[in-house]
């Protein structure tokens, strides 16, 4: 994205990938970076003398600083691949401009965000990448999944109702009501994910009979453990104290002995097993959760990109409104 689409000129440099230099500049912490880029032998000598220009204003510091306004990680990042992309066209300035003026327009009315705060879109990428691999999701993945679902439902609410209210906005909102209503929402999947992990990030007992059991059954085995070393139950016992037949754990002056009662190493055993029942059991839960993903991956990593999308529109607008003040 052009940032003088942003702002409402337009410049359009064309550019033939065949060929890469490098820019180095320092950011606002005075770090060093690198930004690549690729030019064409028969305007590599004016490409130059462009990114030297751009080098000479500092133009990594400010596409470092108007991204920064991105809510989310992956939206900095999409912001920043589009700032350096100068070869756009006219068009499609004119179309970010459309965007950026969209967002202005629901900012004003109040009825639609914008702010992704507190939504975790790499974790999401990440929950499609185990997904595609038929792998089981993690938890804090699972949870990011939701917390998108939501944000697309909640903005889609907000757009319907607003729209029912003023039939206008329809239009005044375009391309972002497209954008919007083209997200997707599956409140199967928001239900099934709640269902079985909890706000926290834990595996609720619920989730399945088998975890419930092989949890119980841990728990009655750990009631009776004196003390553990390794996940073991084992006896402390002092130099003074009467000696019984065991495996001695670990010695020390001063602390004494830990020894595994022989009489207690098939417990030990027992709750090991009975530990590794429930980590069979929570992994068996989300790989049910990889399973339902699966049926609707692909929309849901379109809604991932959509939503990347609009946190680059939000940089527009939060960006262009920090200048402005």
């Amino acid at each position: 994205m052009p940032l003088w689409a942003a702002f409402g000129d337009s410049i359009s440099i064309p550019i033939f990938n065949t060929k890469s230099f490098a820019i180095t500049n320092k950011n606002r912490r005075g770090r060093l970076f690198c930004s690549t880029v690729a030019v064409s032998d028969s305007d590599d000598k004016k490409s130059r003398v462009v990114y030297e220009s751009l080098r000479v204003l500092e133009w990594d510091k400010l596409c470092h600083s108007v991204s920064s306004f991105a809510r989310t990680s992956l939206g900095r990042e999409a912001t920043l691949t589009q700032l350096w992309s100068i070869n756009q066209t006219y068009q499609d300035s004119l179309r970010l401009l459309d965007e950026t003026n969209a967002a202005v327009e629901m900012q004003k009315h109040g009825s639609c965000s914008l702010d992704l705060t507190g939504v975790d879109l790499s974790l999401v990428k990440s929950a499609i990448r185990e997904v595609r691999r038929a792998s089981p999701l993690r938890p804090n993945e699972a949870l990011a999944v939701v917390a998108l679902l939501q944000f697309s439902e909640t903005l889609q609410l907000s757009l319907r109702a607003a729209i029912k209210e003023d039939a206008d906005l329809y239009i005044r909102f375009m391309p972002l009501t497209q954008m919007i209503m083209q997200l997707f929402v599956n409140r199967s999947l928001i239900k099934s994910i709640m269902q079985v992990v909890d706000e926290d990030g834990s595996i609720k007992d619920s989730a399945s009979p088998a975890l419930k059991q092989s949890r119980g059954q841990v728990q009655m085995l750990e009631r009776k453990e004196v003390s553990s070393i390794q996940g073991r139950l084992c006896i402390r016992t002092g130099a003074d104290q009467l000696s019984f037949k065991g495996l001695l754990l670990s010695s020390s002056s001063g602390i004494g002995s830990v020894i595994e009662p022989l009489s207690a190493v098939p417990l030990n055993d027992e709750l090991q097993q009975a530990r590794a029942s429930v980590t069979k059991a929570e992994e068996d839960v989300l790989l049910a959760l990889t399973e339902k993903m699966q049926v609707d991956l692909d929309e849901i990593e379109k809604m991932l990109n959509g939503i990347i999308q609009l946190d680059v529109v939000g940089v527009c607008y939060f960006s262009a409104l920090s200048f402005l003040h």
